[in-house]
C-alpha cells in the first residue's frame, strides 16, 4: 500500500459519488486507516444484499470473526452469484464451510453457475488433490487447464 494516498482518498469519502466513497473507504481500510470503517461496516448490515457483498470483498484483507459472520450470512443469499462470491472469500478463512458451498452450486440447475462453481473450485486452495484429479478427467476445457495450473501449484 501507499500511506501518502491516505490523504488523498479521506477527500474522495466525501464524494458526490457512491461508488467513489465506497472504493475510497475499501482502499483505506486495505491501508489500516479506519476512516472509511463506518461507511463499510453500515453496508455490511444493509438489507441489500448487493451492498453487503461489496463491503465483504473490501473488507476482506482483515477477515475478523465479523467479517466472516458478514460472509456467511451471503452464502445463504437466493442469487447463486451472490453464493459464489461468498465460497471464494471463504475458501481460505473456512474452507469446511466454502467446500459445502461449491459443491451445492455444482448441482445448480443453471450450467453457467455450474461451470464458475468448478472453475472456482479447481482455482481454489480448499480443491484437493482428488478433486482436482477429477477435473482433469471430467471437467470441461477451462475446468481442466485451471485445475492442471493448481496441480502444479500444488507441486512444486
Amino acid at each position: 500500500g501507499r500511506p501518502d494516498m491516505i490523504p488523498h482518498l479521506k477527500a474522495l469519502l466525501n464524494d458526490q459519488h457512491g461508488q467513489v466513497r465506497l472504493a475510497a473507504a475499501g482502499a483505506l481500510f486495505r491501508l489500516g486507516d479506519t476512516s472509511g470503517e463506518a461507511l463499510l461496516r453500515e453496508l455490511a448490515a444493509s438489507k441489500n444484499v448487493a451492498e453487503r457483498r461489496a463491503a465483504a470483498m473490501l473488507m476482506s484483507s482483515r477477515a475478523d470473526e465479523a467479517w466472516k459472520s458478514l460472509v456467511r450470512s451471503l452464502a445463504t443469499a437466493p442469487d447463486p452469484t451472490t453464493r459464489l462470491e461468498a465460497a471464494k472469500l471463504l475458501a481460505e478463512h473456512d474452507p469446511e464451510f466454502a467446500i459445502s458451498i461449491f459443491n451445492t452450486l455444482r448441482t445448480d440447475e443453471n450450467l453457467a453457475i455450474r461451470e464458475e462453481a468448478d472453475l472456482a473450485l479447481a482455482q481454489s486452495p480448499v480443491s484437493g488433490f482428488q478433486m482436482l484429479r477429477q477435473y482433469l478427467r471430467t471437467g470441461t476445457g477451462l475446468v481442466k487447464v485451471r485445475a492442471a495450473a493448481r496441480l502444479l501449484v500444488i507441486t512444486r
